[in-house]
Order: structure tokens, then sequence, then C-alpha cells
């Protein structure tokens, strides 16, 4: 059986499991949570809650900085009609055709070497914030107010975009 300690730290209780978790090959297992800790008893409730809380989890980088602000190309009335046509209904789109549109494609692979994205999720760079700025302006004067899954997929659609940039057809010659 485990052994477990009882520590108390500011008025709350902390119980660790003090002999680690094997598998069937008897290999020592990352400090986890079994599945009976998780029900019945306050104090298991208690005791998986505690291990949550000490991040013994996947570590989160805090977000990193953005970028520094670029110069946008000029956004002209033949532009923003034929990107209209292009984008389908659909905010995602639009946003990946703005981004085209207003990112060199040396910038955008420079930005892929330096691991950037959308937000600077993960400890990452995150795109100037101009672009961010104009690029969400600009989708939701086409589209009004955007639903949560809208801004999702902008934001994976253009992760993608930074991750893996197109060889060709940058910016789409309308």
């Amino acid at each position: 059986g485990a052994t477990i300690n009882t520590v108390e730290n500011a008025g709350s209780r902390l119980h660790l499991e003090l002999t680690p978790l094997k598998d069937r090959t008897n290999h020592v297992l990352p400090n986890l949570s079994r599945h009976h800790d998780r029900q019945g008893h306050p104090d298991r409730q208690m005791q998986g809650a505690a291990k949550k809380s000490l991040n013994m989890g996947r570590h989160i980088m805090p977000r990193g900085k953005h970028l520094p602000d670029i110069t946008l190309k000029q956004l002209t009335e033949y532009d923003i009609t034929h990107m209209k046509e292009d984008h389908h209904g659909k905010p995602h789109i639009y946003a990946r055709l703005l981004f085209k549109h207003f990112v060199p494609f040396e910038s955008c692979k420079i930005w892929t070497a330096q691991k950037v994205n959308f937000d600077g999720y993960g400890g990452r760079r995150a795109i100037p914030e101009n672009l961010l700025v104009t690029i969400m302006k600009e989708v939701r004067n086409e589209f009004g107010e955007l639903k949560p899954e809208d801004k999702t997929e902008i934001k994976n659609k253009l992760n993608y975009l930074l991750k893996n940039p197109p060889k060709t057809g940058w910016p789409r010659p309308f």
C-alpha cells in the first residue's frame, strides 16, 4: 500500500503519497492520482485537488510579448471587394486573406523560424499588435460580432499559417 502524509499549511490539509505508482513492468510512473482518489470520500477529493494545485501536470509558459508593430500595406477597395468574394461567408478565411495581404512572405518565414503564434500562447512571441487589431477589426466590420468558435477558428488557422507558410501564392493575386 501507499504511505500517505498529511501536511497542514495555512489552514488547509495536503495529502502526499510517498510511495510512487508503478506500471506492470515495475517502472516508476509520474505522480498520477488514482481513479478512486477522485471519487467518494471528501478527503480523497481534496487529495486530487491538492495534486492539481501543485501543478504536477503540464506547465504552460506565460504568454509571450507581441512582436514590434509593422508597417501595414494599404487595403484598397479593390482588395476588399475581391477578399469578400473569396471568403465564402467564413470569418477565418477572410482573416487568412487579410493576414496574407498585410504580411510580406519574407516576414512570415522569419516568424515561422522564430516560432511566433497568434497570441503568444506557450511563451512564444505574438504577432504584432497592430496587425492583430487590424485583422480582427476588419473581420468584425465584415461579419459583425464574432462567436467564440469563430475567434478560435481564426486563431487556429493563422497559427497553422505561421507554422506552415505556403511555398507559393503569397499574397494571393486578385
